[in-house]
């Protein structure tokens, strides 16, 4: 008896040995679809736990993929059973996916681990149970004709269905079916491959020989970006630019009190729809409570999702200027719908369900891809889709109120900034390229200015980054394409272009007062004002309140205001002392994207005197004697918890608005309450009454937080 015990010790090994060498390929391999799942259950995105939450409080997403995940993983047991390779592991691990999908989503809901512990104790006793119920039949379901093609057969069916409506309904039925029910159908699908190429070794040769020789030979998926035509060239931005100020409503409201006129230049960082809503929501309240902030705006630069912000705001302003008018707070809500909307289950359904398949296929089946699909996501919920879809030189009116709307992005081949512009910039004065501009010093080949690109195409080709969006295909002419990327690359926070631009108006004064005096010409702006003069000279002042700032009908004196739409430099940091072979190289990228942007803003803050780097109220470090002419306007990404993808819950939209621009920045006139943010004192500028002597509140008062 002593001897038996060793001998049925062998043999319980054996029995749990054996299945494991049988089917431990197999079962390994059927664990694979669940890594995106496990990816998300470790790193628990924001932008993860926002589709959860969504999931949870609709409850239709979340049966969508449930639905999916179950059906595929029947099929997946179908599979098994026919081929006489159910046994209990590859069993459980074909229900990997699903299992973990759970685990993920609970703790992306803030479960605890024993209810983790009791949900996957559940799914293996019904695993356990179906095995069960299966062994009764599975003689009867091996003899039926095509069981073991069957199974892959009705899961690439029900994935083809599925590709198909999201072609036909590219926008409206990926959100009815959700992100999540999407990923599922791709999972279960990958499944099902990933099984049938274990349990076919030659499937599995034939497939792979296939794919090699797709991505290889076949054509990549179509890239390009629509053309339009503009029925207008691009304006030379010093003759719009004099055309934009000599047209401004409220220009007498400062030349009556010797002040010169604020022009505001916005940046709008990137970061995905945060960014969007942040320049969406921030910019849209400000001119809700100050009627003229909007004729104040001469140009918006953007940066990937800042750039399709700064479009969706543009979209939702009025046209028409108005006089002067003091701020105060509106009480009406603000629309949230252009950036609440879920524009993340479109791109992934083009991404999974489509271009997954486009990439398999000789030639290019689809007219648009994912970032393309992404753009018309946002223009349909766009206030004013005609002017979104308006070509770059017909987006801008200097004589109306809306900004100059203007997209950044990155050549692929430089590595340069490629800015997407209504304007016709002199390469003088820009280290980037305009387009579709082009000055007189461009030794490229002539091109078309008028064939174009929309408002909206090029707010989203410079949220092209990858991988979620691909690098997009720009035709400039017949002959000449750009590979353009994202134009969070090379400065993510838009303040180069915003220096681009400033630099340009002024560099056209200096330089015309340079000639004139060389030449030994007497200037128009030493002219007489009674004499008249040809046209009114621009003049840019660093000080906004210096006692020697002259009107005349040969002047017009402007104080450039420069107010970035930026992000807290404290959340940019990750954890120190965690090395990752896969997720450093993303993670330095990330960083190094950030900090470049932080970089130009903190340039900025020196040269345009911001409160960040210079003395605040008295004088600037790197232009001593300026005024305050640069303010941010901050959001906190990871201490508001929001999130980088392309669906932002309102609850989110809501965290910004609050953060951002609330009703008490606006209510200055009537309370007097001094300044506690930046945002307050940029509205200051628009105000001009404030700097009367006589004025109640005066300017002085309600800088008395930020004094030296």
């Amino acid at each position: 008896m002593k001897h038996d015990r060793p001998q049925k010790t062998v043999l319980r090994f054996s029995r749990v040995i054996g299945p494991l060498r049988r089917d431990g390929v197999l079962a390994a391999a059927l664990l694979l679809p669940a890594l995106p799942y496990f990816g998300m259950w470790l790193a628990m995105p924001s932008q993860f736990r926002a589709v959860v939450a969504l999931g949870l409080a609709h409850g239709t997403p979340l049966v969508w993929e449930a639905v999916a995940l179950g059906v595929y993983l029947l099929l997946v047991w179908a599979m098994l059973l026919a081929r006489g390779r159910l046994a209990p592991i590859p069993m459980l691990t074909a229900a990997a996916p699903l299992a973990v999908a759970v685990g993920a989503h609970l703790a992306a809901a803030g479960a605890r681990l024993p209810l983790l512990l009791f949900t996957a104790a559940t799914l293996v006793a019904i695993g356990l149970g179906v095995y069960r119920a299966a062994r009764v039949d599975a003689t009867k379901w091996r003899e039926l004709p095509g069981s073991r093609w069957l199974p892959l057969a009705v899961g690439a069916l029900l994935f083809i269905a599925a590709a198909a409506a999201s072609v036909v309904s590219p926008l409206e039925f990926p959100r009815a079916l959700g992100s999540l029910a999407i990923l599922a159908i791709f999972v279960g699908m990958l499944s099902l491959v990933i099984a049938a190429m274990v349990l076919k070794p030659k499937f599995a040769a034939l497939a792979i020989a296939y794919s090699a020789i797709a991505l290889v030979l076949f054509a990549p998926n179509n890239h390009a970006v629509p053309s339009k035509r503009a029925t207008v060239d691009p304006l030379e931005i010093n003759t719009a630019f004099a055309t934009w100020l000599n047209s401004r409503r409220d220009l007498n409201a400062y030349r009556s009190r010797g002040l010169p006129y604020p022009v505001i230049f916005v940046s709008s960082e990137g970061g995905g729809i945060f960014a969007a809503a942040h320049a969406y929501g921030t910019l849209s309240a400000i001119a809700r409570s100050c009627p003229t902030f909007n004729q104040h705006v001469f140009a918006a630069v953007g940066v990937s999702g800042g750039a399709i912000g700064n479009v969706l705001y543009a979209a939702a302003s009025k046209t028409e200027q108005s006089e002067y008018v003091r701020c105060s707070p509106r009480i009406e809500g603000m629309a949230a719908t252009p950036v609440v909307t879920d524009h993340l289950s479109p791109v992934l359904a083009r991404l999974l369900l489509l271009e997954s398949l486009d990439q398999l296929l000789p030639g290019q089946w689809l007219a648009t891809d994912r970032g393309q699909i992404l753009t018309d996501s946002f223009l349909s919920v766009v206030v004013d889709r005609k002017l979104a879809e308006s070509a770059l030189s017909d987006s801008y009116d200097p004589k109306g109120a809306r900004p100059a709307i203007i997209a950044v992005t990155t050549d692929r081949s430089t590595g340069n900034r490629m800015i997407l512009s209504p304007f016709q910039v002199d390469a003088r004065y820009s280290a980037a390229e305009w387009w579709p501009g082009t000055s007189s010093y461009d030794s490229g080949p002539k091109r078309d200015d008028r064939s174009q690109i929309s408002l909206i195409n090029a707010a989203g080709l410079s949220a092209r980054f990858p991988w979620v969006t691909p690098t997009g295909l720009l035709r400039l002419s017949d002959r000449e394409t750009r590979v353009v990327a994202d134009g969070g690359y090379f400065d993510n926070s838009g303040a180069e272009t915003i220096k681009d631009l400033i630099d340009t108006l002024r560099f056209a004064h200096n330089w015309s007062t340079f000639v004139n005096t060389v030449d030994g010409e007497k200037s128009d702006i030493a002219a007489p004002a009674d004499k008249g003069c040809t046209e009114p000279r621009i003049v840019l002042v660093n000080n906004f309140h210096m006692p020697s700032t002259k009107w005349n009908d040969c002047q017009i004196t402007i104080f450039p205001v420069y107010l970035a739409l930026a992000s807290d430099p404290a959340e940019r940091d990750s954890e120190a002392g965690r090395q990752s072979f896969l997720g450093d190289p993303i993670a330095v990228l990330l960083s190094s994207r950030g900090s470049r942007g932080e970089n130009a803003l903190d340039y900025a803050d020196l040269y345009y005197c911001g409160l960040r780097r210079g003395v605040s109220g008295s004088e600037c470090a790197a232009v001593p004697g300026s005024t305050l002419g640069m303010f941010r306007n901050n959001i906190a990404p990871a201490r508001w918890d929001l999130p980088l993808g392309w669906f932002m819950p309102r609850s989110r939209f809501n965290a910004i608005m609050k953060g951002t621009a609330v009703d008490e920045h606006f209510d200055f006139p009537k309370t007097g309450r001094p300044a506690v943010t930046e945002t307050e004192l940029m509205i200051y500028y628009l105000d001009p009454s404030l700097w009367d002597d006589s004025a109640d509140p005066h300017i002085g008062s309600l800088y008395e937080n930020f004094g030296p």
